[in-house]
């Protein structure tokens, strides 16, 4: 195993460099890799240091220490003579108070294992064969916490598994165990305080999906702003900030929603950069289901229904993928999600519930422009059910719909959509013969995958059921 010092390199000085040079002569480094040099004695070939342009500073080799800043000079230290418990009489060096090896080699994170781990002294972080394996000390400005006066006062309550031999123990990292061993003693304590948001934020930052942590920190956070009685939307608003770059980096973390959900239900407006904030997130994943659910509650909750922002939006989502599924929810939700009763549902999907047949009307135009664009998409055929049901028939857009079905055996048919959708206007119009026919059609050949499905619908009809037919080529 090897041991590193890190020091700033204005911290390193040469006892003896070359004329003209800032290091000896022998000095030399090479590039292991791209922006990475290790430095070695061109002389006797001993490995001296590491460092990074990605990284401050430089690591030196605690080998490569003299002596006498390790233990102390020889020649000043007193030494005395005792018996050993087999009678060997043995000369005890004293500690001399100036020697830096306690510090200088006491691990603090950082191990590199060159082969295998020494059971009881290497393998206190990793356990196990590693082969050039690094793993750098906690990133984290308060260190160990163990060993930090910040932390002094503080009993850390261990991980309780079952006993020393649970039964499916999970191997948290040593960092993570430690931080959570101390988290559980501010809550059982119900401490609020700046350092307890520092530890959710490390804990966070190792584990974004403990929802336990995320609860405690948000209540830490206005616990402290009564405290203090600091302005309560600008702690909120340095939050949202620290939020965003969780939130770009943990894409699909359910947790980080609820707690920006849980932020802004204390202001009394819309933050003027969650709007671009939550495109820039949509950018990275357009159809990122929380981050919709997300901008639904803002809809409801900042009341923003009747703004120019959510339609637009949407529409420029559509004209960049036409088959987003999630755009065409939320423009749903925008237009007609007012009186639907966010718990229960209730009003979702009741005839006769219109606000404005204007509107109704500009749909249905919007979406049959959208299916002739795409008639396989079945977003719009569904977003164009919806509207045609709020007037209790879908015989409205039939004749539409023919344009896309071909003759009576399916030659031609651009979509299956499209054939779904006249067997149910055949079945209104209880023309079953037909409504079967073309139920037959998506079972044996247009879309054979859903064949019980489509001969579940036939059964509503009072219909057989058919065989699944070749696969059209």
């Amino acid at each position: 195993m090897s041991h590193f010092i890190t020091i700033e390199t204005s911290q390193l000085r040469w006892s003896n460099p070359a004329q003209g040079l800032d290091t000896p002569e022998s000095f030399k480094e090479f590039s292991s890799s791209k922006g990475v040099y290790r430095g070695f004695c061109s002389a006797c070939g001993t490995a001296f240091s590491w460092r990074s342009d990605a990284e401050p500073g430089i690591e030196i080799l605690i080998g490569t220490v003299d002596e006498k800043w390790l233990i102390g000079d020889r020649t000043e230290r007193v030494s005395s003579q005792s018996l050993t418990e087999k009678g060997v009489l043995e000369e005890v060096l004293n500690e001399d108070e100036g020697a830096l090896g306690r510090e200088l080699c006491t691990p603090t994170g950082g191990q590199m294992y060159v082969r295998n781990a020494i059971k009881g002294a290497t393998d206190t972080r990793l356990v196990g064969k590693r082969l050039f394996i690094v793993r750098r000390a906690p990133t984290n400005t308060m260190g160990k916490y163990s060993t930090s006066s910040a932390w002094a006062d503080v009993v850390p309550i261990p991980q309780n598994d079952g006993g020393p031999n649970p039964l499916a123990a999970i191997a948290y990292t040593e960092e993570y165990s430690e931080a959570m061993s101390y988290l559980r003693s501010i809550m059982a304590a119900n401490e609020k305080s700046e350092r307890a948001l520092e530890l959710t934020e490390h804990i966070i930052r190792m584990n974004p999906a403990h929802y336990t942590v995320w609860l405690y920190r948000v209540n830490t956070l206005f616990d402290l702003q009564k405290q203090q009685q600091s302005n309560l939307e600008e702690e909120i608003l340095d939050e949202l900030k620290w939020l965003d770059g969780i939130s770009l980096k943990h894409l699909k973390n359910y947790q980080i929603w609820h707690h920006r959900q849980t932020l802004l239900s204390a202001l009394s407006s819309l933050p003027p950069t969650e709007l671009p904030f939550l495109a820039l997130m949509l950018s990275k994943d357009s159809k990122n289901y929380h981050v919709w659910a997300y901008r639904q509650w803002l809809v409801r909750h900042f009341s923003l229904w009747d703004t120019n922002t959510e339609i637009p939006y949407v529409e420029s989502l559509l004209d960049l993928d036409i088959r987003n599924n999630s755009a065409w929810n939320h423009r749903w939700f925008v237009l007609f999600g007012r009186d639907v009763d966010p718990k229960s549902g209730k009003g979702m999907d009741e005839v006769g519930n219109i606000v404005d047949e204007d509107l109704v009307d500009r749909e249905v135009e919007f979406a049959t422009g959208k299916i002739r664009l795409a008639p396989q998409n079945q977003s719009p055929w569904n977003y164009l059910r919806g509207l045609l049901r709020k007037r209790g028939s879908l015989l409205e857009c039939k004749g539409f719909a023919q344009e896309f079905v071909g003759d009576a055996e399916g030659e031609g048919c651009r979509s299956s959509h499209a054939l779904d959708f006249l067997a149910d206007c055949w079945a209104e119009e209880e023309e079953k013969e037909k409504a079967g026919k073309a139920l037959e059609l998506l079972a044996r050949r247009f879309d054979p995958i859903r064949r019980n499905y489509w001969n579940w619908k036939r059964g509503l009809l009072g219909l057989e059921a058919v065989e699944a037919g070749p696969l059209e080529v």
